[in-house]
């Protein structure tokens, strides 16, 4: 699936998510909101995921970095509570995912145990690829024993980059 194309149009994310993302790109994309008839995000509300996806392909068009998006998701949305280290935070990603969107179907984040210091995560959603890849990349971080060194590669392919419906990631620490 393309990014930036909502896998069902009758998808919804919360107002949460947004916010969350809205806390670390900024107020453009507040304005991109504006621009669209929302004056204000209600943390409680649905929007329309295909809404929501335009507005990151237009913060992405005008320079944002989707890793630095994705990376605040994991401070601002709802994530399962008993989280209790890397392994957990990884496969909770796509518990998240679908805790904060309804509708349809939305892909998903498959989760792989490769060892004891190495998962994979196989993204298969409408999201950019960088911002999973800043999604992954902070789950690992924040949970994982202060001073350990994470490591994510995007596999070559398949890759959505690429036009493919999916990402491979490999976490390693």
């Amino acid at each position: 699936m393309p990014q930036f194309v909502a896998i069902d149009p009758a998808v919804e994310v919360n107002g949460r998510t947004i916010l969350a993302t809205i806390a670390g790109v900024g107020p453009l994309a507040t304005q991109l909101f504006t621009d669209r008839g929302i004056e204000t995000i209600d943390p409680q509300g649905w929007y329309s995921q295909q809404m929501w996806l335009d507005v990151l392909k237009e913060l992405t068009d005008r320079g944002i970095a989707m890793q630095l998006a994705g990376m605040s998701i994991p401070q601002n949305a709802d994530f399962p509570p008993d989280i209790d280290g890397i392994h957990a935070a990884l496969a909770s990603i796509d518990v998240a995912y679908r805790m904060n969107h309804r509708g349809g179907e939305i892909g998903s984040y498959q989760y792989e145990k490769i060892g004891p210091t190495h998962a994979r995560l196989i993204c298969d959603n409408p999201y950019p690829s960088d911002f999973d890849y800043g999604i992954i990349y902070q789950m690992a971080t924040v949970f994982s024993p202060p001073g350990t060194s994470i490591t994510v590669e995007r596999a070559p392919a398949p890759s959505r980059l690429n036009g493919d419906d999916t990402c491979i990631y490999d976490v390693m620490w």
